[in-house]
Order: C-alpha cells, then sequence, then structure tokens
C-alpha cells in the first residue's frame, strides 16, 4: 500500500537492531481442507509458528525484501505489531533490543521534521513517519525525544493549500496528494498532539469527502474504482479528524464494503480474496458501526487457510508468506474475535485500535506515560458523531 522510498544514496551496514533486507519464504501449502466436522481445527492462528517466522525476519530478513531498504521502517512496524497483537513481544523481543530499537528509529528522525524510512534516505516521508511512531509506541517509548516544533511545520508543509490533501515528501509535486499520506498525516497528529487549524482542518476533510465514488467505497481520485486500502485510510483519516458524519453516503459505503466479502475479502470488485483486506475492510466496517453485518467464520476460515509451513500468513492460496500479510490478516482476525468468542477464547489476541491500527495496550501505555489519551479522544468523537445523527 505504500509507495517505494526514495533509493538509498550510498550504502552502510544496517544497525544490529534493525532487520536486513531478506526474501519472503517459499510457500508450502497446507494439508488440503478438512470437512466440516474438522472444522473447528482449522480455525487457528497457530502463533507460536508466526512468532517463529517473526523472530527470523528480526535476525535475518530475507532476501526478497531487498528492494524495501527504504522501508525498513515499515517492516519493522509490521514484526512488532503483530508480535503485540499476539501477546508475544516481551517473549520475542527482550529489553536490550527493545532499547536497541528505539535509539534507532530516533537516529531515523530528520533535523527538518518527519522520519526517514531506512539510514541514507535523503528526505523523510509520511508513511515512513507513521511507522516510526507506531514502532516506538509499541516499544513503550513515550514520544519525547520527537521534535513537536520541526514535525508540526513538516507536516504543514506537506499539506496542499489548494486541495487540502497531503503530499508524501516535500519534493513530491504538490498535485500528488494522496488519502494514504493523509491518514498518517493525522494518526502523526494524535499520537504527537499537534493541533489542525479549523481550516486546514475543513480543507482536508473536504479533499477526503470528494474521494468518494459512485460505488460507495473511497478511490484515489474521481473516477477511479474503489479500493479497500484507500476506504480504510480516508474512514480512519475522517474518524480522527471527528469527521465521519461528512461521509457523502454512508449507506452506499457500507453496502460497498460488505459486498467485498466472499470467504474472506477482495480490495476492488471483480479482484480474489486477499488477507490483508480482512483490516482494510473490517476496520472501516467498524468504524461505522457495522462489522456485525460480515460473516466472521468464513472470513476467519480464510484467515486460517492462509497460514504455511514456515508460519506468517500469504496473501492467498498461490503466495509465500509476507510480513505485511501475516499481520494484516492476524490484526483483521483481531478486530472480528469479539464476534467470535470461543474463537477469541483460543487466539487470544490483543485488542486493536482501529483508527490507529495501533494495540489498545500500547496507547494506554503511552497514555500513562503522559501521552495523549487517544482513545478516550475517540470515544468523545464517536459519542458526538452518535448523538448528531
Amino acid at each position: 500500500m505504500k509507495p517505494a522510498a526514495p533509493a538509498p544514496t550510498t550504502t552502510k551496514p544496517a544497525p544490529a537492531a534493525a532487520p536486513v533486507a531478506s526474501s519472503p519464504a517459499p510457500r508450502v501449502p497446507q494439508p488440503a481442507q478438512k470437512n466440516h466436522d474438522d472444522e473447528e481445527d482449522d480455525m487457528d492462528l497457530d502463533k507460536a509458528a508466526a512468532a517463529v517466522f517473526l523472530r527470523r525476519h528480526i535476525v535475518h530478513t530475507p532476501s526478497a525484501y531487498t528492494s524495501m531498504h527504504g522501508q525498513r521502517l515499515t517492516l519493522v512496524q509490521f514484526i512488532l505489531a503483530t508480535l503485540d497483537v499476539m501477546g508475544h513481544l516481551d517473549k520475542e523481543v527482550d529489553t536490550e533490543t527493545k532499547v536497541a530499537l528505539v535509539k534507532w528509529v530516533y537516529s531515523l528522525q530528520h533535523p527538518h521534521g518527519g522520519f526517514v524510512g531506512s539510514d541514507h534516505i535523503p528526505e523523510a516521508d509520511l508513511a515512513s513517519t507513521y511507522s516510526a511512531l507506531v514502532c516506538l509506541v509499541i516499544l513503550g517509548d513515550t514520544l519525547a525525544a520527537v521534535n513537536r516544533k520541526t514535525m508540526a511545520k513538516w507536516l504543514h508543509r506537506l499539506q496542499s493549500p489548494t486541495t487540502g490533501g497531503y503530499r508524501q515528501y516535500e519534493s513530491q509535486p504538490e498535485d500528488l496528494t494522496d488519502l494514504r499520506f493523509g491518514y498518517c498525516a493525522m494518526v502523526t497528529r494524535k499520537l504527537l498532539g499537534i493541533p489542525l487549524a479549523s481550516t486546514a482542518r475543513d480543507a482536508a476533510i473536504e479533499y477526503i469527502a470528494a474521494k468518494q465514488t459512485y460505488e460507495g467505497g473511497f478511490g484515489l481520485k474521481p473516477p477511479s474504482e474503489a479500493h479497500g486500502g484507500y476506504t480504510y485510510c480516508a474512514v480512519a483519516a475522517l474518524a480522527l479528524l471527528d469527521a465521519l458524519d461528512r461521509i457523502r453516503d454512508r449507506s452506499a459505503l457500507i453496502h460497498w464494503a460488505v459486498a467485498r466479502q466472499e470467504l474472506g475479502y477482495s480490495g476492488r470488485i471483480g479482484k480474489p480474496n486477499d488477507t490483508c483486506y480482512s483490516f482494510w475492510i473490517g476496520a472501516s466496517l467498524a468504524m461505522l458501526d457495522a462489522l456485525d453485518l460480515i460473516d466472521p467464520d468464513k472470513n476467519a476460515l480464510y484467515l486460517c487457510s492462509q497460514r504455511t509451513l514456515f508460519g506468517g500468513l500469504s496473501k492467498d492460496a498461490t503466495s509465500p508468506p509476507d510480513l505485511l500479510h501475516t499481520y494484516m490478516g492476524i490484526a483483521g482476525m483481531a478486530l472480528q474475535q469479539h464476534l467470535l468468542p470461543a474463537m477469541a477464547a483460543k487466539v487470544q489476541l490483543a485488542d486493536l485500535d482501529v483508527v490507529t491500527n495501533i494495540s489498545v495496550r500500547a496507547l494506554r501505555h503511552l497514555h500513562a506515560a503522559g501521552g495523549p489519551d487517544v482513545l478516550k479522544d475517540e470515544q468523545h468523537a464517536a459519542a458526538a458523531i452518535e448523538v448528531a445523527e
């Protein structure tokens, strides 16, 4: 979902705490699906195997990830976030490694605001900044070392004064704004307590609302087709702006999102199921108070069918496991687990804040350490929207 960051200008050994580039393991298919009498045995994510898969990536990230050198922060985010949601963070990442990771993340803070995706990347970008903050929050950091003054100025420069949308990085042309980067900007502001001026807020809301397509979901720009990833970014950004009531056709949006489910979810009309959309679509429906309209059993069966013998989840039956789909699949299971009490007791996943895509545990720790109460802010926003309706 995130565009590749600018190519590295030089080479240098990676910090010991950070994954070095590497390759998704080849897929080894699971045994054929059992009959319905044995279906309960199939409904298991096998967290222990997933933890082994993630541990390998912490030490030696496979060579297939070499092209993502500029996005190493995002790879680390997926590893840490998956371990956190599974309840395996402290088991797999000791205190010494956590300290080293925090130090590494802060080494990527740009002096003019934001974070770069990896060493030797010359320019900060919004997606890497989002990943950096998520990593720090999961690791228990207070975000006190983030330079809020330069961050606020940088965020201001990235917002287009013409459209209200956000660019990925400063050297990008002003017209190359994107819903994804607007979402990253809003989470960044929320985690750091950086306010948005009323005129800039109104412009951002209008920019997002205008991206709803005739299908009901949100696309890159009219008349683009609706897409699950863009829809999540749009809905979550509006939630962070306390503006879910500005969605132009809420009913059409819910109808489009619910229609994306077959067994799992697809991201667009006519596309096959893909593990990651269990989160993108599921979280969008959760924010719209409509997750109970889906079939959680079917989605759970699809997600569990994407396990591989190497641990981790793949996007579909023909693909190898990778970090993104492992996290998004497990996150998708976590957000619907209240609909499946028996399975929730079996898999025991942490509660997830679907708006920021960070565990409730990590956000509560941030607040206890003196940071913003993100969860309370979101509850107040939801209550205000409910009253308005």
